[in-house]
């Protein structure tokens, strides 16, 4: 009984002493300082400025890619700040490659012009 009440004892001991190394306050989570930024912008007609609705624009990023609705706007999110190429197209219209777009927080809406192929 003795054995018994003695090992009882250490486990106590040693289970205390686990909940006080233990209790380093509130768990904190890792802070990142990635942004996830979202372009918006509208696809028009270069000749009528009428939106394009259905125009596919795709971001040098594996994946990510968006299309224009009914009034020719798109958004595309997830993306970090820094430059990327766009490519925007349709169908019977010329492709239109923008290069260099600078993503950062506030940007302004991007404007896409396609010609139309004659």
């Amino acid at each position: 009984m003795k054995r018994l009440s003695a090992l009882f004892t250490i486990v106590i001991v040693f289970a205390s002493f686990q909940l006080i190394a233990g209790n380093e306050g509130p768990i904190k989570k890792k802070e990142t300082s990635v942004q996830s930024i979202t372009i918006k912008g509208r696809v028009v007609d270069i000749d009528t400025r009428e939106g394009l609705a259905g125009a596919e624009i795709t971001v040098d990023v594996p994946g990510i890619k968006a299309f224009t609705d009914l009034d020719g706007n798109f958004e595309i999110a997830g993306l970090s700040p820094g430059q990327y190429t766009l490519v925007c197209s349709m169908i019977s219209y010329h492709k239109s490659l923008l290069e260099n777009i600078e993503v950062k927080k506030d940007a302004e809406k991007i404007e896409i012009a396609l010609e139309e192929i004659r």
